[in-house]
């Protein structure tokens, strides 16, 4: 699926959360993740790819979605790039234990 496909299906599927609740709480869930990037270190691009996809999948939750395929997260970058950078983000991560030296689960 081409990203525009992605894009429009996203608003086809989440067209009242852009201006509700839902909306703000996934604005505010966003913002917390690219504090918590920059807070680890993470390079000002990276927090915003991590901004936008955690504001798309609070949207897609709002909706009654509990998971969306990468290739409807991409804008700039195609599936396989982002699940690089969302790997490296230590924020999330695949079928693995916790990341080394941090302690914890990733948030996803």
């Amino acid at each position: 699926m081409s990203p525009s496909a992605g894009t429009s299906f996203l608003a086809a599927a989440l067209p009242a959360a852009e201006s509700s609740a839902a909306g703000d709480l996934a604005q505010g869930f966003a913002e917390h993740v690219a504090a918590w990037a920059a807070a680890l270190g993470a390079a000002p691009p990276l927090a915003a790819v991590l901004r936008r996809v955690a504001r798309q999948l609070a949207l897609a939750g709002s909706a009654g979605h509990v998971c969306l395929p990468l290739d409807l997260l991409v804008e700039d970058e195609n599936p396989a790039q982002l699940r690089a950078q969302l790997l490296a983000s230590v924020l999330v991560a695949g079928a693995h234990p916790p990341v080394a030296g941090h302690g914890a689960h990733p948030l996803v």
